[in-house]
C-alpha cells in the first residue's frame, strides 16, 4: 500500500502519478513526525555541528549532485577536488608525502578496504594461508565482524583489559600462523577509549603483521583536541607500523553523508586495495573504492567543508565540544544514582551502580529523548557535540526526573531486545518492513545458543 492515498490501495506502485506539491507535502508531514532536533542532539542529529557548516555543506553538495565518482577521470574538476581531498585527509592524519588515500561511502566501507588488502596482501607475501585471520579487541566496530565475513576472512575478537582497552598481552596470545593483521581502535565506539595504539604497533611490526588503526569516530576530531590541549595519544601515521586508517567525514568532519575515508601509509599498501577489472565487452573498470558509483556532491561537500573551516574552524569546534562536555558531566554527577566515565575525547557514558540504565534509558525514550547505549557493561552513550545551554539544561532535568521517579517505584518498559544498542525491539511496529524480516529469516546469537 502506498504512503499516498491512492484509488487502488492494492498497489504500492501507483498507476497514476501524483503531483509534485503532493508528494513533497507528504514528505514533509512524515519529516514532521521524527524527533526534534533537541531531543535527537546526543544520538540521532550529532555529529553535525552548526546550522550554517552543514548549510554551507549542502550548497556544496547540491552543486555537483548530479555528478558520479565513477566517472571522475572525465571530469576535470572532481578529479582536482578528489586529489585535494586525499592530500587532506593523510595530512590531518600526519601522513607524509609518501600517504595516500581513497573516498569511500562511510567507516563500514573504509574498515572493509582494509581488510581487503590485509588479505590481498596474504595472498602474495603468504600463499600458504587459506583462510586469514584479523584479531581485534572486542570493543572493536562490528563492521569488522561483517567485513571478515563478506572476505572468507576469520576475525578474533580478544577480550579488552580491565580498562576496558585492547590488551597488547592478549593480542600477542592470539597471534598464530593464519594470523595476518590487527585492528585496534582511535578511539572505540562503545566507550570512547583508545587502544594502546603504540604499545600494539611494536607488536605487529616485530610480527610483520598489518596493523590498522579504526579512527571512523575520533579522526576529523581527535587531532584539533589535541591542538587545544586535550590528552590524545599518538594512533595515526606518526607510530610506527601503522599501515592504514580509516577516518569518517562525515561524523566531526562535519561533512553531508556519505563521506570517509580510508588513508595508506605509502602506495606500498595502496597497491593491495584496487582491484582492476576487464573481463566484459566495455573495457577496464576500476574505482577507488569498493563501491562503483558514488555521490559527488558528498566528496565536493566534504572538500568544501574542510576548506571553510581550515585548522582553526577545527579547534574552535573542539574547545566548544569540551566545554559541552564539562556542562553535562557536571550535571550528570550531581544527579543521585548517576556518574559518569572518563573518555577520551567527546562521547560521555553514563552509568549507574543502583539504577537500571536500561530503565533510565527508556524513561528518556519516553520524554522524547533518542540516546544510544551499550549493554556490556550496561551504560547510557552520549555522542557530544557544541549544544547550547538551553538544550543542556533540558536534557539534565529530564534525566534527573526519570532518575528521582525510579527510586520512587516508578517503572519504565524495558525491551526484551536491543538493536545497536538503542533499546529498540525487533517487534516494534515502528521498524522498517526489512528489519523486522531480517530478525526472522537469521538467528540471533541467543537462538544459536538455545539450540
Amino acid at each position: 500500500m502506498s504512503l499516498l492515498n491512492q484509488k487502488d490501495d492494492s498497489h504500492a506502485f501507483p498507476i497514476t502519478g501524483s503531483g509534485a506539491d503532493e508528494v513533497l507535502e507528504r514528505i514533509n508531514e512524515l519529516k514532521s513526525d521524527l524527533p526534534s532536533r533537541a531531543h535527537g542532539q546526543f544520538g540521532l542529529y550529532a555529529m553535525e555541528g552548526e546550522d550554517s557548516v552543514q548549510e554551507f555543506g549542502e550548497q556544496a553538495y547540491r552543486t555537483f549532485i548530479r555528478m558520479n565518482t565513477v566517472f571522475s577521470s572525465v571530469l576535470p574538476g572532481l578529479a582536482m577536488i578528489e586529489d585535494d581531498l586525499q592530500a587532506m585527509c593523510v595530512e590531518i592524519h600526519n601522513g607524509d608525502r609518501a600517504g595516500r588515500a581513497n573516498i569511500t561511502s562511510g567507516g563500514t566501507e573504509s574498515i572493509y578496504c582494509a581488510l581487503h588488502a590485509m588479505r590481498e596482501r596474504a595472498r602474495i607475501e603468504r600463499p600458504e594461508i587459506s583462510v586469514p585471520e584479523i584479531i581485534v579487541p572486542y570493543s572493536a566496530h562490528i563492521a569488522f565482524s561483517r567485513g571478515a565475513h563478506f572476505l572468507g576472512m576469520k576475525l578474533i575478537r580478544v577480550p579488552t583489559g580491565d580498562n576496558y582497552r585492547a590488551d597488547a598481552t592478549l593480542i600477542e596470545q592470539a597471534i598464530g600462523s593464519c594470523t595476518v593483521g590487527v585492528a585496534v581502535s582511535a578511539p572505540c565506539w562503545p566507550y570512547d577509549l583508545f587502544d594502546p595504539v603504540s604499545e600494539i604497533a611494536e607488536l605487529t611490526l616485530s610480527r610483520k603483521l598489518w596493523l590498522h588503526v579504526d579512527a571512523c569516530v575520533g579522526g576529523f576530531l581527535a587531532p584539533f583536541l589535541e591542538a587545544v590541549g586535550q590528552p590524545i595519544p599518538e594512533y595515526d601515521f606518526r607510530v610506527p607500523g601503522v599501515h592504514s586508517i580509516s577516518a569518517d567525514l562525515h561524523k566531526y568532519g562535519y561533512s553531508p553523508k556519505p563521506c570517509s575515508a580510508i588513508l595508506w601509509r605509502s602506495e606500498q599498501e595502496q597497491k593491495f586495495h584496487y582491484h582492476a577489472c576487464s573481463d566484459w565487452p566495455s573495457g577496464p573498470y576500476l574505482s577507488q573504492s569498493m563501491l562503483g558509483s558514488g555521490p559527488a556532491g558528498a566528496t565536493v561537500a566534504a572538500w568544501a567543508v574542510l576548506n571553510h573551516l581550515g585548522r582553526q574552524g577545527y579547534e574552535k569546534i573542539a574547545e566548544k565540544i569540551v566545554r559541552t562536555k564539562e556542562k553535562l558531566t557536571a550535571g550528570i554527577e550531581e544527579i543521585d544514582g548517576l556518574s559518569t566515565w572518563k573518555t577520551d575525547t567527546a562521547s560521555l557514558m553514563i552509568i549507574s551502580a543502583g539504577l537500571d540504565i536500561h530503565e533510565v534509558t527508556a524513561g528518556m525514550n519516553a520524554l522524547g529523548w533518542v540516546l544510544w547505549g551499550n549493554n556490556e557493561p550496561p551504560l547510557i552513550h552520549l555522542t557530544v557535540d557544541s549544544t547550547e545551554d538551553d538544550i543542556i539544561q533540558r536534557f539534565l532535568a529530564d534525566l534527573a526526573q526519570v532518575a528521582d521517579s525510579l527510586p520512587a517505584g516508578g517503572v519504565h518498559a524495558v525491551p526484551k531486545t536491543g538493536i545497536y544498542g538503542t533499546g529498540i525491539s525487533e517487534s516494534e511496529d515502528h521498524l522498517p518492513r526489512w528489519v523486522y524480516d531480517a530478525w526472522k529469516l537469521i538467528e540471533t546469537p541467543e537462538q544459536k545458543a538455545g539450540d
